[in-house]
């Protein structure tokens, strides 16, 4: 914002600088931070601008006021209008806006005519700058034309001259009151091409000194309830989107149980076919143990036939060797008896 204020200050215009993201101070204590509370008077965005406009802007003596707002600046410019109607409507000459991100629905009732005819927002946007942009000022609520940059951190940057010269238009402009608004949009300043599109302030002024009082009562029964119908829509979509956030919570949570529910079914899979194969394990052990018994038994059964076999062998033997050596004993026993 700094080059906004220099070149305030260059046109020797008052400023009055508002800081509604401070809301917090912290505590120190030795070197370290330990809570933070509330900056009184600043407990929020809305709440800072209201005290700042209380306790300075009110007490100013400038006939005129113009007001800049970036990004969240259009929320509290919305609140300001809400709070402070009648003060903020009689002393603000104009409003220009860069990117606000308020909508619609946030404009106070009381006061969306107002806002339509001297508010204009710079938005992001691929078209030139100062390029009227089509269907924005349904949703935003007042006249919107091109920041002349995509992005919305570069819209108050390459919008300044263009702000500059609209601020400049209204602050020049001769004194004015309530029923007499002035007319804001850029083709009334005539800067950028002139649209043939019915909406041309010069040709909506023209129109409106034409008109009777009668004729203008119509015409803000007509805008308040189209302005009503809008927010009732945005209800709508704001309860359809809870609904449809009920709904995939709810299909979420069929998720989670019908994945529990599965692995429960895994876990249980697993145990029995975990059951299975010790089952199988322990009927295999068993099966080589029985295997290994029979082994064993045969082993013996064999070990003893052998050693019987040997046995009979052995004594087979021993009955053959005494029978020759009998048969020996008799002949030597022959031999000497013919001797003799």
């Amino acid at each position: 914002m700094y080059p906004y204020i220099q070149k305030a200050q260059d046109l020797n215009w008052g400023i009055i600088v508002f800081n509604p993201n401070e809301n917090f101070n912290s505590v120190i204590k030795d070197g370290e931070v330990i809570k933070r509370v509330y900056v009184r008077g600043s407990e929020s965005p809305q709440k800072h601008c209201i005290y700042v406009w209380n306790n300075f802007v009110t007490y100013t003596k400038a006939e005129k006021i113009l007001v800049m707002g970036y990004s969240f600046g259009g929320i509290n410019i919305t609140c300001l209008l809400d709070e402070f109607a009648d003060e903020f409507k009689s002393r603000v000459a104009g409003v220009a806006l860069a990117d606000s991100v308020h909508s619609v629905s946030m404009i106070p009732s009381h006061s969306k005519r107002w806002f339509d005819k001297n508010v204009i927002n710079w938005i992001k946007s691929e078209l030139p700058l100062d390029k009227k942009v089509p269907n924005a000022r349904t949703y935003y609520g007042c006249p919107c034309i091109s920041a002349g940059h995509s992005k919305h951190e570069y819209a108050a940057a390459t919008a300044i001259q263009s702000i500059f010269e609209y601020l400049q238009y209204v602050l020049e402009k001769k004194s004015f009151n309530q029923d007499e608004e002035p007319e804001t949009d850029r083709e009334s300043m005539e800067i950028g091409e002139t649209e043939n599109t019915g909406e041309m302030e010069g040709m909506e002024k023209t129109n409106a000194a034409k008109k009777t009082d009668e004729t203008e009562e119509p015409e803000k029964m007509n805008e308040t309830e189209k302005m009503d119908e809008i927010e009732k829509t945005d209800e709508m979509g704001e309860t359809e989107k809870m609904n449809e956030t009920e709904k995939m919570d709810e299909m979420e949570k069929s998720d989670e149980t019908g994945k529990t529910d599965e692995t429960d079914g895994m876990e249980k899979s697993d145990e029995t076919e975990k059951s299975g194969e010790m089952e199988k394990t322990d009927e295999m052990e068993k099966t080589d143990e029985t295997e290994k018994t029979d082994e064993m038994e045969k082993t013996d059964a064999m070990g003893k036939t052998d050693e019987m076999e040997k046995t009979d062998a052995m004594g087979k033997t021993d009955e053959i060797e005494k029978t020759e050596e009998a048969k020996e004993m008799g002949k030597s026993e022959d031999k000497n008896e013919l001797e003799v």
